[in-house]
């Protein structure tokens, strides 16, 4: 990633998490979830982009260590490895997001905590059918 680019997303994640400490204070009724989606949206942003920031000042030094790590991971086989795993991941969370949606339903959990599961179970799933598509007409 560029640098640009992580500090744009270190700023965004620092704008989120202050959003979301502003909405938990003022206390506004009826927004209750999102000051914590904000909050962790914003720590995750935030690390990203800070994460990325040192890495390049750690190997800004060690050009050696920089080139045998792009070597290492543009290699075919860890490619294919890589998507391999990602694949099972993706159909294990699928199984498990499914299962724990149906176990907090039958529970009768808070409808914002359940309505929160299925709103990413269905994003991830219609992410997946645009790639595909995309795929499709690419290959």
């Amino acid at each position: 990633m560029k640098n640009n680019t992580s500090k744009k997303l270190m700023l965004i994640g620092l704008i989120l998490v202050l959003t979301g400490f502003i909405i938990l204070k003022t206390e506004i009724i009826g927004i209750k979830l999102i000051q914590y989606i904000l909050i962790s949206l914003g720590c995750g942003l935030f690390g990203q982009g800070a994460s990325d920031i040192l890495s390049k000042k750690a190997m800004k030094n060690h050009p050696d260590i920089l080139k045998q790590q792009e070597i290492v991971q543009n290699d075919e086989r860890n490619l294919a490895i890589r998507d391999k795993c990602k694949s099972k991941a993706y159909d294990m969370m699928t199984l498990s997001m499914g299962v724990l949606m149906v176990s907090y339903a039958l529970m009768d959990t808070n409808f914002e905590i359940l309505i929160s599961f299925v709103v990413v179970y269905l994003f991830i799933h219609f992410y997946c059918i645009f790639l595909r598509f995309k795929y499709e007409k690419e290959m």
